[in-house]
């Protein structure tokens, strides 16, 4: 077990470092593995059929806006208000939906399991370290979720 004082040489600091990326990586694919709930299945093919999936609906409604908008140059501005806060309903109740999803498949990986302590335990990895790989991996698991949602129909509507 690393100390504070020992943390405070770079040595100890880099080793941390290296344990954290390493630990994050398997985070990842142990989030992909348990929203399988198959350890057989390929996670990367699941990582890119489940993006695209949840890419495809905003990006169609953003196309399908981008179609109706020109016809509402001249229209009242109730009619146009009324439009966009459709538009604006349909992301936030989407979003909504894609996060709910998102915690419901990966909610169970995120706790420590049996197989974490008995692979982890007698390493010589701090919690925090542990903790903060969790936390990275559900961090970046997120990150690219709301990338795919929001960039596809952002730039269509740009």
């Amino acid at each position: 077990m690393i100390t504070n004082q020992e943390l405070r040489n770079p040595k100890h600091r880099n080793q941390e470092w290296r344990q954290l990326r390493l630990l994050s990586r398997d985070s990842v694919r142990r989030l992909l593995n348990t929203a399988l709930f198959s350890p057989d299945a390929d996670p990367d093919r699941f990582a890119i059929w489940g993006l695209a999936l949840l890419t495809v609906p905003p990006f169609l409604f953003a196309v399908r806006q981008m179609i109706v908008f020109p016809f509402l140059v001249h229209a009242p501005a109730a009619v146009v208000e009324r439009a966009a806060l459709s538009a604006r309903l349909f992301f936030i109740t989407y979003g909504m939906v894609a996060a709910s999803l998102l915690a419901a498949l990966t909610w169970e990986a995120l706790f420590p399991t049996r197989t974490d302590e008995e692979t982890g335990g007698p390493l010589p990895v701090r919690p925090r370290t542990l903790a903060l790989a969790r936390l990275g991996a559900a961090a970046a698991f997120i990150s690219v979720l709301t990338a795919a949602i929001t960039i596809p129909p952002g730039l269509v509507y740009s």
